[in-house]
């Protein structure tokens, strides 16, 4: 009953006390399945934490720098402690892609409510 008063609230328009969110599983108010409200839980768990991080802090000078966080490791990644030279740290990275990633870590970066 609780779950079911819960789920009623949060299609429920803000005028009249709920929170007005679109797009909630379920008919007339209610879940009508368990793999509704798994859906709805996994969406809020997921938003208030990875999804919330990924647009709010800043991402770019962490994630610009390909040593940090390759976005494309070419071939296999190193399965063992064997000195690398440069070169090969270069030839394992090197991308095309990875000025896209840059560009997109960048604006969402420029987006963060931190940088206020």
């Amino acid at each position: 009953m609780e779950i079911q008063n819960w789920r009623r609230e949060l299609d429920t328009p803000i005028e009249q006390g709920g929170l007005g969110a679109p797009g909630v599983p379920g008919e007339g108010g209610k879940f009508t399945s368990r793999d509704q409200l798994i859906q709805v839980v996994t969406s809020i768990i997921y938003t208030c934490s990875v999804g919330h991080a990924a647009a709010n802090f800043k991402q770019y000078d962490e994630n610009a720098f390909p040593l940090n966080y390759p976005s494309l490791l070419l071939g296999n990644s190193p399965s063992n402690k064997t000195e690398r030279s440069e070169k090969d740290i270069i030839q394992a990275i090197e991308s095309s892609r990875h000025l896209e990633i840059m560009a997109t870590v960048k604006i969402l970066s420029e987006r963060s409510t931190m940088a206020l």
